[in-house]
């Protein structure tokens, strides 16, 4: 009786915890297509998706991580090069679903333009980066 229990708690956990949207997908070939985790921070978990373009990396030579609030909304778009460094057009989001923040990256660090918003989309902060330091403010 006691493993009979067991098993049926034990289903009740993984159907609890199964989300048929949030699974790793592969390429033909057995290289990564989509590879999903959870992460914590703070009270809020996150779902990362990191996502390969062909087979590990075409000629674009870099891949794309999204993180998503609990409730399925994005939170995070991120691109990264083949070293794994940052790369391009970053933009983050309130759970509410306003966008947050813009910012740029080349070879890894901070350059272009950088904005960001409070959770009622006002402008927070605009600035620009060169080299991941900050030469241009607004007065």
């Amino acid at each position: 009786m006691k493993k009979y229990i067991f098993f049926l708690v034990f289903l009740m956990h993984l159907s609890c915890n199964y989300s048929p949207a949030y699974k790793n997908e592969y390429w033909p070939d057995g290289s990564p297509k989509i590879l999903v985790s959870k992460i914590k921070m703070g009270n809020k978990t996150f779902t990362v998706k990191k996502y390969f373009h062909e087979t590990a990396f075409d000629s674009l030579n870099f891949y794309k991580k999204d993180r998503f609030y609990e409730n399925g909304k994005l939170a995070q778009v991120r691109y990264f090069d083949k070293n794994s460094l940052p790369y391009g057009e970053w933009k983050s989001w309130y759970e509410n679903g306003q966008l947050s923040m813009i910012e740029h990256y080349t070879n890894g660090k901070r350059h272009g333009d950088y904005e960001s918003w409070f959770p009622d989309g006002e402008p927070l902060e605009k600035f620009t980066y060169q080299n991941d330091s900050i030469i241009n403010t607004p007065n």
